[in-house]
């Protein structure tokens, strides 16, 4: 409404939902909200986009694009395969990515 029509999806730049100012609030699409969620909770690796692959023994990295999830690959290194995910999100998402940790 600040600025003259009422977006769908509203971001707050910094995560922090209690932050309501102006400049830490964004018009998004949905998918763009989603880029810079959290982990979730049932995570184990500690890093989001990374699980472990049971049938290979290694370190998955996978993240969500454009409604799909994309797979960067099996890494027997769980720092490496966290490495990976960031930089992804960082490509992937640009300026809507968001720290793991």
């Amino acid at each position: 409404m600040h600025h003259g029509y009422i977006p769908s999806e509203i971001d707050h730049i910094n995560g922090n939902r209690a932050d309501n100012r102006i400049e830490n609030l964004r018009a998004v699409t949905r998918s763009q909200n989603q880029y810079n969620k959290g982990k979730c909770r049932n995570n184990t690796s500690g890093h989001r986009g990374v699980s472990w692959h049971k049938p290979t023994g290694k370190w998955s990295v996978r993240i969500s694009l454009n409604n799909r999830n994309k797979s960067m690959g099996y890494y027997d290194d769980l720092e490496l395969a966290a490495f990976i995910a960031e930089e992804a999100r960082l490509k992937y998402y640009g300026e809507y990515a968001k720290e793991s940790k």
